[in-house]
C-alpha cells in the first residue's frame, strides 16, 4: 500500500503550533485507523493530483515555479557580494590567534606597555566576536541563494532526462510515484480555526479546524541527484556533470518548495 506522511499544524489564535501527525493511504483496500484530529481531512486523491501538478510544473519550468525567490540575476549579484564579504571576514577570523600572539610578543619586547596590550587585546576580542556574528549572518543569508542555484542545476538535469516523456510517465501510476518519492521529502498541511463564514458538509465539531495551506517539502539537490543516479542507472547521463553538481550542493539545507492553497 502506498502512503504519504502528512504533518498538520493547528494554530489556535496565534498561540503555539500544535503538531498533529497522521498518514494518508491509497488505494484504500481496508479500514484505516485515523489519529483523531480537529482538522478536516484532505482527500488523498486531491493531494496526489495537486502534488503531481506541482512537480510537473517544476520539471517543465523550474525557474518560474521557484518564483518566490528573488530575480535570479539579482540573486547571483547578491551571492557574489556576500561571498566577497565572507571571504574577507574569514581571513580576519583566521588571523585572530596570530594577531593576539603578535601583540603579546610586542609587549615582551617592550614595544607596547601592559595597559596598551590589554587595551588592544580587548579591542581585538570584541572585533573577533563581531566578526563571528557577521560570519553567521552572512552564511544564513547566503544559504537560500546557494540552494536555488543547486535546484536550478538539478532540474536542468531532470528536464534533459524527462522532458520528452514526462506526460507518459505521469500517466503511469508506479512511475509517477517513483518520481514523487525521488523529489519530495514530505507534504505538510497547515490548518486554521473555522470561522462563521466557512461552509462545510456534515455536523460541525468543537474547535473545528479546516485545511489552510499545503506545503511540499523537497529533498536536497544532492539527495535528489543521488536517487536519480540510482533510478536512471546513469544511462545516457553525464556523470561528471552530476558529480560536480552534487559537490557544489554539499552546503545546502532544507527548503520548502511549494504553492499554498487556501
Amino acid at each position: 500500500m502506498n502512503s504519504f506522511t502528512l504533518i498538520g499544524f493547528s494554530n489556535l489564535h496565534n498561540k503555539s503550533l500544535k503538531r498533529i501527525t497522521f498518514l494518508i493511504f491509497w488505494p484504500c483496500l481496508s479500514m484505516v485507523k485515523w489519529i483523531s484530529s480537529p482538522a478536516l481531512p484532505l482527500p488523498a486523491k486531491e493531494i496526489e493530483n495537486y502534488t503531481i501538478e506541482f512537480i510537473s510544473k517544476l520539471l517543465k519550468n523550474p525557474i518560474d515555479t521557484f518564483n518566490y525567490y528573488k530575480d535570479l540575476e539579482s540573486s547571483k549579484a547578491q551571492k557574489k557580494q556576500y561571498e566577497q564579504k565572507l571571504n574577507e571576514l574569514n581571513k580576519l577570523i583566521d588571523q585572530y590567534d596570530s594577531t593576539r600572539e603578535l601583540l603579546r610578543e610586542q609587549n615582551k619586547r617592550g614595544i607596547i606597555g601592559m595597559n596598551k596590550l590589554e587595551e588592544e587585546i580587548d579591542r581585538l576580542d570584541k572585533q573577533h566576536r563581531n566578526n563571528l556574528q557577521e560570519q553567521e549572518r552572512l552564511n544564513t543569508q547566503l544559504a537560500p541563494l546557494i540552494i536555488i542555484e543547486g535546484y536550478d542545476k538539478v532540474f536542468k538535469v531532470f528536464k534533459e532526462h524527462y522532458s520528452k516523456n514526462l506526460d507518459e510517465i505521469l500517466q503511469d501510476r508506479d512511475r509517477t510515484q517513483g518520481l514523487l518519492r525521488l523529489i519530495i521529502k514530505e507534504i505538510i498541511v497547515s490548518s486554521r480555526p473555522m470561522t462563521p463564514k466557512d461552509i462545510i458538509a456534515g455536523k460541525k465539531k468543537a474547535n473545528q479546524q479546516i485545511p489552510h495551506k499545503l506545503f511540499i517539502k523537497l529533498r536536497l539537490p544532492r539527495e535528489i541527484l543521488s536517487g536519480f543516479i540510482r533510478e536512471a542507472n546513469t544511462k545516457a547521463i553525464d556523470i561528471g556533470n552530476i558529480v560536480d553538481i552534487m559537490d557544489s550542493s554539499s552546503r545546502q539545507s532544507d527548503i520548502y518548495g511549494a504553492e499554498g492553497r487556501t
